[in-house]
């Protein structure tokens, strides 16, 4: 069984099924100003996207001095930070840190691909999504007949509720990074949450019973999977 892989490292991030880094981290690692990295960006955008659309976003730039200050920054696939990278004079932090990008972006893409080959994951897919649907629904419902109205915010809460069950972090998840287990197990876990919410609507409350159940499913249904 392959283990399912970080959305993030010091590197890399996955999106959607996609490698890619950001120049938050050209900055960091080639040892350059992020705002020379990014004006770098704007100037060349048209020869960047020769290799794909450039998503800009917003986010927090440390300074020297300490402290941080908000800046745009953008994210980059490989060939795109390697053509960024390329623009920069060759230090040895530059040298250092292309050999370590595209290493690094090998490593995660070959992981990717051999969680995608894992037997009955398309299937365990399949029921993860399903399982989410109903989940909403049932969320829905429950509130409605407390006379509660659910928003965007409260469906995402509760997939993060779910979320931190698995992985015991609170945030959303790239379904491609984990295995074929753990998107069963995240499955298993929707439903539970499905009669949960019912019987404790505060999710306070269920946390100490869902963290129960999972540890019951690891400790039942993973050296099974272990020895597949």
């Amino acid at each position: 069984m392959s283990t399912s892989i970080k959305n993030k490292t010091d590197l890399v991030h996955i999106n959607k099924g996609k490698v890619f880094t950001d120049t938050l981290v050209v900055a960091n690692k080639c040892e350059l100003e992020h705002d020379s990295v990014i004006k770098n960006v704007i100037k060349y955008k048209t020869d960047l996207e020769e290799f794909g659309h450039i998503d800009f976003k917003s986010g927090m730039v440390k300074r020297k001095q300490g402290g941080g200050k908000g800046a745009t920054y953008a994210e980059l696939n490989e060939d795109q930070a390697i053509l960024l990278i390329s623009l920069s004079k060759n230090s040895q932090a530059v040298i250092k840190f292309k050999i370590a990008l595209v290493k690094e972006f090998r490593r995660v893409v070959n992981e990717l691909n051999r969680i995608k080959s894992e037997p009955g994951r398309k299937e365990a897919i399949a029921d993860k999504r399903f399982s989410a649907k109903i989940m909403m629904d049932m969320l829905k419902m429950s509130r409605a007949a407390l006379g509660k109205e659910t928003t965007a915010n409260h469906y995402a809460n509760e997939h993060r509720f779910c979320n931190r069950a698995l992985t015991g972090k609170w945030e959303l998840l790239d379904e491609s990074t984990l295995n074929a287990f753990d998107l069963s197990l995240l499955d298993a876990i929707r439903k539970q949450n499905m009669l949960l919410e019912v019987l404790y609507p505060c999710q306070k409350d269920r946390k100490p019973v869902m963290d129960k159940f999972v540890n019951e499913y690891r400790a039942m249904f993973q050296p099974m999977a272990i020895a597949v």
